[in-house]
């Protein structure tokens, strides 16, 4: 997408009016609109009641079906007192002169050709309790940063003033040493110099309860760890509605004791053109992903690292691209526990979803299309619920489990048309549970466990993307322990064994017990019975009808018969039941 002579504008704030463009026509059934995602009270409590039972998921303290509303909306300040603070001063530019007016009496009035410092001014006048500032619209050429350090209940507010910044360092900060409270930024325009801008658009540290909104932060952040917001030791604030373009990350947290970064709410923004991760909390807790658009960015689209029981729901992730690595639409990486993942679409990225070391993590009803690798690649990560998500033409695998990735389960998933198989382990990754799964189509095996002790059950596995391949199956185990009963498998070869020992029962298009009847003739000493089992037999039991004679028995147990014999040959014709399973 050019930039050339395009300003962007800010992302519409009903997600009913976003539309996905992945270059690739599924089946002619493209995503043009998210009214699906949005959320109603029913998958609230669905959600929420399988979450918290027996799932071995636990939801962040707090985290209930009536406040779900509140954890993806609300000011994350004091409303009342936001509302009561007074207007103080009203800025605006004349043929080149910036005019700080005041509002209450006492203030002073300030004027200059510099805004940095007249606006400056007027935020350094304001009372001790807070003020409000508000820009006209107007082009304000900064030379220095604007500085809200030490204050609290700040609004700097615009109906569009674009601050055009020259210099290297950040636009808008409140650095503090100890917490202050109740900033609000909302409807600003601040425009970096891009690949010259070492700092960031917006920079909050110790600051709770604040509100970052309407505004669009271009161009900042292109040092290691800048961004267009960035936000450290602080609790209980909102980023919402924003469009932040053209940044080395779109919203960074550092590496900072765990919990330093808190109930933070990023909603409803749009992230176009990242370096690096469009969303990056990091090392926090109980945060909040909802809603946003991430475009095109070089790392990860959203990366939690450490950031425990962040909710991640409803956003659109597309365009991740890297000639370097692999690039992840969702990673919830390092330590990020409790995390719920719900309703997000990730498309045209490397890899769909990567949990890479995170326990106790819910994906539920994503949408994980057209990526260039995995669908979702677990890494050493425990106790997962994967449930009714749609993994569909990625180019690798659609669910690969690496290393210790145990106890996890994948539950009413669509799992079709991806490169390689559809669901794949490693050597470690033990006590798995498939259940009620459809996995269609997929270029490699349908199901292909390495690991010991899953449970394959009610599962729909069609595999016809491999007729004519004999190394190809529907269902292939290697390990030992596996329980594969109820499941439906349509393919060349159904259910293929490696190795190990397994309960194979009750599959449709694999037949693992059998039964019948078959007659010795007048005068012979054996019948051979085509036992119509799926492979060898480990089991056949005879009963006869009649008088068989002193012995009979069962020899020439292969894969498609065996014989029943009798000793001596009967005068007249001896029909024996039979029951053969594997």
């Amino acid at each position: 997408m050019s930039r050339t002579g395009t300003r962007i504008p800010p992302i519409p704030t009903l997600l009913s009016q976003l539309t996905i463009d992945v270059d690739k026509d599924w089946n002619n059934k493209a995503i043009t609109n998210m009214k699906s995602l949005k959320l109603n009270e029913a998958l609230y409590a669905d959600v929420i009641r399988e979450l918290a039972s027996g799932a071995r998921v636990s939801l962040p303290d707090g985290l209930k079906t009536d406040v779900i509303r509140e954890y993806t909306g609300g000011e994350g300040i004091d409303a009342d007192h936001i509302r009561s603070i007074p207007l103080c001063y009203v800025v605006e530019i004349k043929d080149g002169t910036v005019i700080a007016h005041p509002c209450v009496a006492g203030l002073p009035r300030y004027e200059g050709t510099d805004a940095a410092t007249v606006i400056q001014q007027a935020i350094n006048a304001l009372p001790a309790n807070g003020g409000k500032i508000f820009i006209k619209k107007g082009t304000y050429t900064l030379t220095a940063t604007i500085d809200l350090s030490g204050k609290e209940y700040v609004i700097l507010e615009s109906d569009g003033a674009l601050f055009d910044v020259q210099h290297s360092g950040d636009a808008i900060k409140a650095v503090n040493t100890e917490t202050k409270k109740g900033l609000v930024i909302r409807g600003l325009r601040l425009k970096g110099l891009g690949v010259e801008n070492s700092g960031h658009g917006i920079n909050l540290q110790y600051v709770d309860e604040f509100l970052i909104e309407k505004c669009e932060i271009d161009g900042f952040g292109t040092g290691a760890d800048g961004a267009g917001i960035y936000v450290a030791n602080s609790q209980n604030g909102v980023i919402r509605s924003n469009s932040i373009l053209n940044c080395r990350n779109g919203y960074l947290t550092p590496q900072l004791d765990q919990g330093h970064v808190k109930g933070i709410r990023i909603i409803g923004n749009y992230f176009y053109n990242m370096t690096d991760d469009a969303i990056h909390p990091e090392r926090g807790n109980e945060n909040v992903i909802a809603f946003n658009v991430c475009d095109t960015f070089g790392d990860d689209g959203i990366d939690t690292w450490s950031d425990i029981g962040t909710l991640i729901i409803g956003n659109i992730v597309r365009n991740g691209t890297s000639e370097e690595k692999v690039v992840d639409g969702i990673e919830i990486g390092d330590g990020s526990d409790k995390c719920i993942v719900i309703g997000n679409v990730v498309a045209n990225c490397g890899r769909g979803m990567h949990v890479y070391y995170s326990n106790y993590v819910a994906v539920i009803g994503n949408m994980l299309i057209g990526n260039f690798a995995d669908g979702v690649l677990l890494e050493a990560s425990k106790y997962g619920l994967y449930k009714g998500n749609m993994i569909h033409g990625n180019g690798t695998y659609g669910i690969r489990l690496v290393d210790a990735s145990t106890y996890n389960l994948f539950i009413g998933n669509y799992i079709a048309n991806n490169g390689n198989w559809g669901i794949i382990s490693g050597s470690l990754a033990h006590y798995v549970a498939v259940l009620h799964n459809t996995v269609k189509d997929n270029a490699g095996q349908g199901i292909h466990p390495a690991a010991n002790y899953w449970t394959i059950k009610g599962n729909e596995v069609i595999n016809e993307s491999g007729v004519g391949n004999d190394q190809l199956y529907g269902i292939r185990l290697e390990g030992d322990g596996h329980i594969v009963k109820y499941n439906r498998v349509i393919a060349d070869n159904p259910i293929g064994i490696v190795s190990g020992s397994h309960t194979i029962k009750y599959n449709e298009g694999y037949v693992t017990e059998n039964k019948g009847t078959a007659t010795i003739a007048a005068g012979s000493t054996r019948v051979t019975v085509n036992h119509g089992l799926a492979t060898t037999p480990s089991k056949v039991l005879i009963t006869p009808i009649g008088d068989p004679g002193d012995r009979y028995w069962v020899e020439n147990i292969t894969d498609t018969s065996f014989d029943i014999v009798v000793a001596t040959a009967p005068a007249t014709d001896i029909t024996f039941h039979w029951e053969a399973e594997v």
